[in-house]
């Protein structure tokens, strides 16, 4: 499937801000059978930016916007064709990789009642087996309810509130996962949802990803209890969503900030003629 997604953050400003640095996590992945066919990025004020790899294989945009500014708009245009298969075929795990992977993280902690959780839903030592009951035990049990958490909620948080979001119930998976002893990782990038109208303002999305040793990458969506297929687009990996977050930033000023996020995706050939070329 070919998939079309325009990614909008907007930075809204009471006063005149300075020295807007920051980075961006915008670009899709190019690997395990999905292809960007084209990207692009803008900024308003436009503005010069850096492309950099980090240390997860992610594409980084740095920017700096350092003129006096009350609002920064950047906007991304990607084109993907993505994959069928859930797996990405990777041969092994570095070492140092595949600690970290398995230690706890800023949003993934390693607690007795995370372990304990994992071990009541998740007995046996197949992998794939372990990973998919964790996972369908998430979405029997925890209700997706937006607004019950933040941006600084982290695993052990949503086990005892037993809700979330997509964000949540990807740090729950992981945190469950990694306490039975499975690498597993943070994925950001978005769903393609055709029952959505067209032109609808959507989000980003979040999902995990499960080492299977000899076989790769499994990616696993407890929020649609499912694994992940054709209508999903990869954009970040990381230990957690700190690592793959679509934006960080700072700025110079006593103002306060107002973060707007509209996310527009389409199936290629619903896009506008005008928008086919980006």
């Amino acid at each position: 499937m070919k998939l079309y997604v325009e990614h909008e953050t907007i930075f809204s400003y009471t006063d005149n801000v300075r020295e807007a640095v920051g980075e961006a996590r915008l670009q899709p992945r190019d690997e395990g059978g999905q292809h960007v066919l084209s990207f692009r990025l803008a900024l308003d004020p436009p503005t010069a930016f850096d492309r950099v790899t980090d240390r997860f294989g992610n594409t980084l945009h740095c920017y700096s916007v350092l003129p006096p500014h009350r609002r920064l708009v950047i906007t991304s245009h990607s084109l993907v064709s993505t994959s069928s298969e859930a797996l990405i075929a990777t041969p092994r795990l570095g070492l140092l990789e595949r600690h970290e992977l398995v230690a706890p993280s800023q949003y993934v902690p390693l607690t007795d009642a995370l372990a304990e959780y994992a071990r009541q839903y998740a007995a046996g030592a197949d992998a794939e087996a372990v990973a998919y009951a964790l996972m369908h035990v998430i979405a029997a049990n925890f209700s997706y309810e937006p607004g019950s958490t933040d941006i600084s909620t982290t695993a052990e948080a949503v086990l005892a509130g037993r809700r979330g979001v997509c964000q949540d119930f990807a740090h729950l998976l992981i945190a469950l996962c990694r306490s039975r002893g499975l690498p597993a990782r943070y994925v950001s990038g978005y769903f393609h949802d055709p029952a959505q109208p067209p032109g609808a303002i959507l989000a980003s999305h979040a999902w995990a990803e499960v080492w299977l040793e000899g076989r790769g990458w499994l990616g696993l969506d407890p929020t649609h209890n499912c694994a992940v297929g054709e209508s999903y687009v990869r954009v970040a990996v990381g230990r957690d969503y700190a690592d793959a977050a679509p934006m960080h930033g700072i700025y110079q000023g006593a103002a306060r900030e107002t973060l707007t996020v509209r996310v527009r995706m389409r199936a290629a050939d619903e896009q506008p003629r005008a928008a086919a070329a980006h």
